[in-house]
């Protein structure tokens, strides 16, 4: 049964974003058109209309609206009658409420599909105000939830909210290199002009305060200092770019740091061969698409504990989880001077990707909970 999906993403982006990172959207959209249904996404820009479709039965368009700063303000005149299942990326998106409105207008059956709960910002005045704005909570009580990750089931479920169905975020396999396997590390290293006898350490993040780019400039001053082989690559722009290139110039790591402001995700996964580990800081991680790019690619993860790595990663199974950032430097360390043990973890993480967190497993899932899907 072919059935006409929309997966709506509300919060506002920009048409080029997808050429820099793994969108959710996309890969859920491909995996449900590859299971014969028709798809059309819907994405919220500043700029004009546009649309493209990456394959068969699949279409992406981004709708040119109004905005609240990152909240699209949308009348989605595109919902109709002919729609049968609409999946909202809704979040804290202040238009939820009318999407869900319209979708009941017109009898369209809506699953909105959650990752967070309340505000992320570090500020307490500024997750307060946003928490009473824009909570979809009270939403969410007479549907059926798709939530990201356990942590966001279990508050669900604590808010009285009772169909709640785990469907993780996965990567999606039509960006995934399949013949990383069959790279020589020390030619790709070359390549990318990187020593080729380093201990390299990869820190793929927004340049943003949750991010903690600056304790990564700190936790690498201590590696370099231990062994001078120890080579940082930095990827990712954002308002604290300026500092944590200060830091570097004044702990004297010019030559030790490679700095990219981004790199595209055709080539992304070179840096991933490259390295020996990937090191995630975010403490409020609600989930951590590079961590499970890195998993595939066999990269050993090195992260705090947070919701997000705390469910992909078992640790010292498939990776390492710290409570703290000196535990995070000596992870770091000892899987940089443990070649054996980075195999046994990193085969491990590509096995459990593979078999749990790709977009057609969660599909699957979804179409257990959707009949016909």
């Amino acid at each position: 049964m072919t059935l006409n999906i929309l997966i709506v993403t509300l919060a506002m982006t920009t048409a080029g974003h997808g050429a820099y990172y793994n969108t959710q959207d996309v890969g859920l959209g491909r995996a449900l058109a590859r299971r014969g249904h028709k798809v059309d996404i819907y994405k919220f820009v500043k700029e004009d209309n546009s649309m493209y479709s990456p394959e068969e039965r699949l279409c992406v368009h981004y709708i040119h609206s109004r905005s609240i700063g990152s909240h699209s303000v949308n009348e989605y005149a595109f919902i109709t009658e002919e729609c049968n299942l609409l999946l909202c990326f809704s979040d804290n998106q202040i238009g939820f409420g009318r999407l869900k409105r319209r979708c009941r207008k017109l009898h369209v059956q809506c699953l909105p599909y959650v990752g967070v709960l309340g505000s992320n910002s570090t500020s307490g005045i500024k997750r307060k105000i946003k928490d009473l704005l824009a909570s979809n909570v009270r939403h969410y009580r007479d549907m059926t939830v798709l939530a990201k990750t356990p942590q966001v089931q279990k508050e669900l479920k604590l808010r009285h909210i009772e169909n709640v169905v785990l469907a993780p975020v996965g990567l999606d396999d039509a960006l995934l290199h399949t013949d990383y396997a069959k790279v020589d590390k020390r030619t790709m290293r070359g390549l990318l002009h990187l020593p080729e006898d380093g201990k390299i350490i990869l820190f793929l993040a927004r340049m943003t305060e949750e991010k903690r780019p600056l304790a990564m400039t700190e936790i690498f001053d201590k590696l370099y200092k231990e062994d001078s082989r120890f080579h940082l690559v930095v990827i990712g722009k954002g308002e604290l770019e300026e500092d944590m290139q200060r830091a570097i110039s004044q702990k004297g790591l010019e030559q030790s740091v490679t700095y990219l402001e981004q790199v595209p995700n055709a080539t992304i996964w070179q840096y991933f061969c490259a390295a020996d580990v990937f090191v995630n800081l975010n403490i409020q991680e609600i989930f951590g698409m590079a961590i499970l790019e890195a998993m595939y690619y066999e990269c050993a993860v090195v992260a705090r504990r947070a919701p997000g790595p705390e469910y992909i990663i078992a640790d010292l199974q498939d990776g390492i989880l710290c409570e703290s950032d000196e535990k995070v430097w000596d992870a770091a360390e000892r899987l940089c001077k443990d070649p054996d043990m980075r195999r046994v973890l990193t085969e491990r993480a590509h096995e459990k990707v593979m078999t749990q967190f790709l977009w057609n497993c969660t599909a699957e899932l979804i179409g257990k909970e959707v009949q016909g899907v």
